[in-house]
């Protein structure tokens, strides 16, 4: 099993618009002597949507993703409300990232196609609108126009950082079309995104990029393509390396997945110490009680059963089970998967 692909939780950050209505609430409860408990406190002075926007991403970064839905949810009710600007037009449609990612992850993909394709057409959108911005300023022939140009570059920025944004919500998209069988699509829609990438001059070595590249190796993993999916994922390992550092929650996404396809090609001795450094990497960055720590513990329970080692590998298939039990749910086919894995190390020597 891999490390499920990267869905790119972006910051939302409070939209400008709704400020000056804070700022009264503020005041008033302080005047009122209404500030009780630090999370009252933080809905006073950010509102309750923020507030909920906070915990739901936090929620689902750690992997509690039953948890996030209800309060991101929350987010995009108070959030919709007040999307008028172009800063919370931006950070509804992150807001749609990210509940997609959550409904991914909860194996709800019908939901997570709809956010996400939200997310993609409202940022594609808001880019069009700054690109058409710069047009006019570079239109404009008087000195008045020329010196707009300087704001026609910066909308050319910003059109060209929302259109990035849009791709990594593109390969997001991607991601789920992968997890209903739908290899063809995703590969096409991880090429769009790398296209999008390179139209936005986003560099060569931007970890943006390792992520789109990471889903484009799985695609030619399960179409058994080794060597150029070895290639890929070496390049966004590479990627990620250089941006991160070696102990990262991401150089171990790319340290997995080599070692995964190394397993697919029976390399058994070589995986094994790229798995201990995946697990290693992912008890440290995201806890123990990740989903991710799961998925490195199974890995490495796997590679322990083809190399004839079952009773360390049921150790490891149970932690991984009971971890995936709590963030995911027993129905959830990750949990039924690493629940199957156990009984067959179980039943291959003796219970």
């Amino acid at each position: 099993m891999q490390v499920p692909q990267q869905v790119h939780i972006i910051t939302v950050l409070p939209p400008t618009d709704i400020f000056s209505l804070l700022l009264h609430t503020v005041l008033h409860a302080q005047q009122s002597g209404t500030l009780g408990s630090s999370r009252v406190q933080s809905i006073v002075l950010k509102g309750r949507g923020l507030v909920a926007h906070e915990e739901g991403t936090k929620a689902a970064a750690e992997g509690r993703y039953a948890e996030a839905l209800p309060l991101l949810r929350e987010a995009e009710s108070a959030l919709s409300q007040h999307a008028v600007s172009t800063s919370a037009k931006k950070s509804l449609a992150t807001l749609h990232n990210a509940l997609g990612g959550a409904y991914k992850a909860l194996g709800k993909f019908d939901e997570a196609v709809s956010f996400f394709d939200r997310a993609r057409g409202a940022l594609l959108e808001l880019s069009r609108g700054e690109e058409e911005q710069q047009g006019e300023a570079t239109n404009a022939g008087s000195d008045e126009g020329r010196a707009g140009g300087i704001g026609g570059s910066k909308a050319a920025l910003a059109g060209a950082s929302l259109r990035a944004e849009a791709a990594q919500v593109v390969a997001n998209l991607g991601t789920v079309r992968a997890e209903m069988g739908r290899a063809a699509e995703a590969k096409a829609l991880y090429r769009t995104a790398l296209r999008m990438l390179d139209s936005s001059q986003v560099e060569a070595n931007d970890p943006r990029r390792a992520d789109v590249l990471n889903n484009l190796a799985d695609a030619h993993h399960s179409a058994n393509d080794h060597r150029r999916a070895r290639e890929l994922y070496s390049r966004a390992l590479a990627i990620r390396e250089q941006a991160f550092g070696s102990d990262h929650a991401q150089v171990a996404e790319s340290v997995n997945n080599l070692a995964v396809l190394l397993m697919d090609q029976q390399h058994y001795d070589e995986a094994l110490p790229l798995l201990r450094r995946a697990l290693r990497i992912a008890r440290k960055t995201v806890g123990k009680e990740h989903p991710h720590h799961a998925t490195a513990l199974n890995n490495l329970a796997g590679a322990l059963v083809k190399l004839r080692r079952p009773a360390e590998a049921k150790r490891y298939f149970a932690l991984a089970l009971r971890v995936n039990r709590a963030s995911l749910g027993e129905e959830h086919s990750t949990t039924s998967l690493t629940a199957a894995n156990l009984a067959a190390c179980k039943a291959s020597i003796g219970g």
